[in-house]
């Protein structure tokens, strides 16, 4: 199976983005199946957002994202 290349750069993620999308999660609210709530993020080391917007950008160009991404 091919990757699947995003078309151009404005798909792709960013630390900035991700950071802020981290910080604009509403808090006091319970945790996932995975067992982290928003503010085990917002309150995280700084190398958080870079390590996702890594993250998130591999899964973009592979075209796959793993099944217990969309579990609630």
């Amino acid at each position: 199976m091919r990757p699947c290349k995003p078309i151009n750069d404005t798909y792709l993620f960013d630390a900035a983005l991700t950071e802020d999308v981290i910080r604009k999660m509403k808090g006091g609210k319970d945790a996932g199946l995975d067992g982290i709530t928003a503010e085990h993020l917002k309150y995280s080391h700084a190398l958080l957002p870079a390590v996702l917007f890594n993250l998130f950008n591999l899964l973009m160009l592979v075209g796959h994202v793993p099944d217990s991404f969309g579990e609630s």
